[in-house]
Formats: structure tokens, sequence, C-alpha cells
């Protein structure tokens, strides 16, 4: 059992790592946490922030046992629960991480990581299945094949970007500004400047008829433009206005995930122009694409859809807003 004094070091100790660990002293909050675990061997927060820091390094595998480790060490401690079933879905192991997160709901019923977290699985679940059922009822040919293995999703799409027109409801508007959003600062390092987004990725969700009608056009849009049954994983809205400049980084949308399940081809985004705000401003809101170099200034009502793999980025400076839909989604063949 410890003594005082070795709790108070095993303190110390712990909170120093943290510090190191949230500046990016990687090699030391390591040698701080492997310190504390020196003088206790269970003691669960290092052995479970250890795992996040080996994580953060690609290194899952080590991570994973120092997750189990403690688990076994305490079958309730649900921070490490979430984090290894965060490992599994990396690893492609759908099925074990949703045992995890079910496991933490089964602890504490109202865990909002949790839920959230068993819907994202599920859905990467429900989406492989689709896939699968997709490719068995249509038989892809070899040739397609070929040329997807060696060309990528590109020539799915006549143009890259696909660009397509909707008219723009008033009401859709209106209705974007009725959601839930978080500002840019509260969740991401993609966005910057003074803006908000929907407060979740499901904005088709909401039981708004025009969402609803907005919806149906789009995806009959991105079924055009991809030739194939499309499946939608995420659908969200962000509203900028920064007369200082914001906007968005040099950014794609395809995940590990998606590499490790051989998805990156079949991946896409669209971005739906709502409003496109002041043009007349020194950064206007052009959308400039990497691979290869291109950019677009938008038009109200503009249907872009490129590969999710494609870098892009936007940076706007006007005082009117400009608002966007951005939805990614899955060819299903």
């Amino acid at each position: 059992m410890n003594n005082k004094n070795d709790d108070l070091t095993i303190n110390r100790t712990f909170a120093l790592a943290i510090k190191n660990h949230k500046e990016n002293n990687i090699k030391l909050a390591t040698d701080l946490y492997k310190q504390v675990l020196e003088i206790n061997p269970n003691h669960l927060p290092s052995l479970n922030n250890l795992g996040v820091l080996f994580n953060g390094l690609g290194e899952t595998q080590k991570a994973k046992s120092y997750y189990e480790k403690a688990i076994e060490i305490d079958p309730n401690y649900t921070d490490t629960y979430i984090n290894l079933g965060n490992v599994y879905k990396e690893l492609g192991n759908e099925q074990e991480a949703k045992d995890c997160y079910e496991k933490v709901i089964q602890i504490n019923s109202d865990h909002p990581v949790a839920h959230n977290n068993l819907k994202n699985v599920s859905n990467k679940i429900k989406l492989l299945s689709e896939i699968q059922k997709s490719k068995n009822i249509n038989k892809i040919s070899f040739i397609k094949k070929i040329q997807n293995k060696f060309f990528g999703s590109d020539l799915r799409l006549n143009t890259n970007p696909f660009i397509s027109y909707r008219e723009v409801e008033e009401e859709l508007i209106s209705c974007l500004y009725k959601l839930n959003n978080k500002s840019f600062k509260e969740t991401n390092k993609i966005f910057f400047g003074k803006g908000k987004h929907s407060e979740n990725f499901k904005i088709f969700q909401n039981d708004y008829p025009i969402l609803n009608k907005a919806e149906d056009d789009l995806t009959n849009i991105m079924r055009r433009a991809v030739k194939s049954d499309i499946f939608i994983e995420d659908s969200f809205f962000n509203i900028l206005s920064d007369a200082d400049g914001g906007g968005s980084i040099w950014h794609s949308h395809t995940s590990n995930w998606d590499h490790s399940h051989n998805l990156q081809n079949q991946k896409y985004s669209l971005t739906y122009h709502v409003a496109i705000g002041n043009q007349q401003s020194t950064k206007p809101g052009v959308l400039r694409f990497k691979g290869p170099e291109e950019e677009i200034l938008p038009s109200k009502g503009m249907v872009m859809i490129f590969p999710a793999k494609r870098k892009h980025s936007a940076h706007y400076n006007g005082k009117v807003d400009r608002i966007t839909i951005g939805i990614n989604f899955y060819s299903l063949i």
C-alpha cells in the first residue's frame, strides 16, 4: 500500500506529466507517467493517458495494451473503454468498438460521449453493409475495378469538381439559423475566425420539411454526379461573418478509417453555397483546391462535389454572412 509520501510523489509527478502531455513534450510526459507506475502499477489515469499518448503517435497496439491493462484493473473504468473503442474503430474492428461503447452505457446510461460514439460506429457498420449489399447486387465489372484501383475516384465524376445548382429558398436560410450551433473556436482546428457551424454533423435528422426537401434534391444531385446510390455520413452547415478574415485551412475529408477499409476512393464531399456574402471583399470566399491547383468563386446555389481526399480551403473577410451546407458521402459502388 502506498504511504503518504508515495501519494504526494504520485500526485506531483502525474500533474507534471499532464502538463508536459498538453504541451506536447511527449518523451518527458511518457517518462513521468511511467515513474508514477513504478510507484503504483495500478494507477489508472497514468495507464489511460499513456494509451492516449501512444495512440496519438499512431502506435495503436501499444495504446491498446495500456487500455486493456487499465480495464483489467478496473472493469468499470469508462474513460478507458471509450478510448479502447476508438482504437478498435481506427483498426477497422467496428463490432469490438461497438461493444466498448455499449459497455460504457451499461455502466453509465447517460454517458454522452458513449452514446455519440455508438451512433457513429453503428453508422459505419451500416455503411459497410450497404456497400457490400450493393456490390453483390451490381457485380462491378473487372474493368471498373481496375480503373478505380489505378486512377481513383475521379473517374466517377464527369468533372472534378462536379458543379450543379439548386435554387436557395429563404426558408432554408432561416431554418439554418434556428438550428443549434457551436462557434469555430469551440470545436475544431479546421475553421478559424468568427463563425459557427452545426452542433452535430447530422442536420438532415432535424424535423424541418425544408431540410427534407434540400436533402432529397442534393441526394439526387450526388447520385447523378457519382452514377451510383450513395450513403451520407455527415451533413452540417457553416456560417462565417468576419471582416478580419476567417474560413478554413487546407484539409481533406478522408480518415484513417476510410483507408483501413479502402474506401478513400468512394468518398466524396459536397459544398452547397446557400449565401455567398460580400464578394466585393478582398477575400471573397474562393474555394481553392490542390491536386491539381484550382480556384473557384462560388455563386449562390452552386453545388460542388469532389473527391473527399482532395485538399481544399477557403478564406472570407466580408461583413455579410457566408453560408454553406456540407455533406460527406460514399458511392456504394
